[in-house]
């Protein structure tokens, strides 16, 4: 593949950042979006087969996009990987967080080691790597680190427990250490995208059946169905990322999409009460009429 850069300037004054999960989805979007603004990206992923077209672009556009092999699960291949990055690009400067998947169920219809999975790849996994980076990070006084969250880190959603638990860990964890690093001249900032159409969407798997909480999926397939003709798509998350770290300033957490945007402000206008007192509700007609009244479109419209 081509190295050869996307702007003018030398290649040892163009920022370094490492992206992971960036064979599709976000993760290949943001890698883009960065390296056509002159950074050098090393875009990370468990299967380098799965970043052919991605490397195609970035041949065709002559990018500065370098694939290397980074398992966030893996203590080793995450040290490996970070050592390998700053060992030929002399610094590292931007972390950004995206390696992760999503898997739903009831609580009681989520197995243990599914709950492990999901925390060891979507929390773990981000805490792993911000601590291979932050030793340079700190040594070189200056850095960003960018984890992309969810609108579930702060919105959760019945039958996403497993889910919502990693993204609301991995915002607290993110925010802790923006209160320990930021004296070290490194910031972090945490990108809440809403329903964002990507590959993931195809590895969902489909809700139990036979089980006591089919009004529950049901109910949340709903209101999933209604936001995906509102979802944003992957480069709409890449301009942000890309915002955050061409900002020396800004806000601590950036929202992206019409229902994120819409489900956060409206969630935090309800009360607890309220909020559980809605899915009291036993009738699913008089639970679509209370949930637009609340969030907006009937979610119910086209769902069995």
């Amino acid at each position: 593949m081509s190295r050869i850069p996307s702007d003018s300037r030398p290649e040892r004054d163009r920022p370094v950042t490492l992206i992971t999960g960036a064979s599709t989805g976000i993760g290949a979007a943001s890698a883009l979006a960065l390296a056509r603004r002159g950074h050098r990206v090393w875009a990370s992923m468990r299967d380098p087969s799965r970043g052919d077209a991605l490397l195609e672009t970035a041949t065709s556009e002559e990018l500065s996009i370098t694939p290397i092999i980074l398992d966030v699960t893996d203590d080793a291949s995450v040290d490996q990987a970070v050592a390998s990055v700053l060992s030929e690009s002399g610094r590292l400067d931007h972390l950004v967080a995206n390696a992760g998947f999503h898997a739903g169920s009831s609580i009681e219809d989520t197995s243990l080691l599914e709950f492990q999975s999901l925390m060891e790849t979507n929390y773990l996994g981000v805490i792993r790597c911000v601590k291979a980076v932050l030793p340079s990070m700190r040594e070189q006084a200056s850095g960003s680190i960018v984890g992309i969250s969810s609108q579930s880190g702060r919105f959760v959603m019945p039958a996403n427990a497993a889910y919502c638990a990693t993204k609301y860990a991995m915002e607290a964890a993110l925010e802790t250490l923006s209160l320990e690093v930021v004296r070290f001249g490194i910031r972090v900032v945490i990108v809440e995208p809403g329903l964002t159409f990507t590959a993931a969407m195809e590895k969902n798997v489909p809700w139990p059946e036979n089980t006591p909480y089919e009004s529950t999926y049901r109910r949340t397939g709903g209101i999933f169905a209604n936001e995906a003709t509102e979802g944003s798509e992957a480069g709409l998350v890449a301009d942000e990322v890309v915002a955050a770290l061409e900002s020396e300033e800004g806000p601590l957490r950036r929202v992206v999409g019409r229902d994120a945007e819409r489900n956060l402000a409206r969630r935090s206008r309800l009360s607890d009460q309220d909020w559980v007192d809605l899915h009291r509700i036993e009738s699913d007609e008089t639970f679509w009429a209370a949930w637009r009244d609340r969030f907006g479109p009937d979610p119910g419209r086209g769902v069995d």
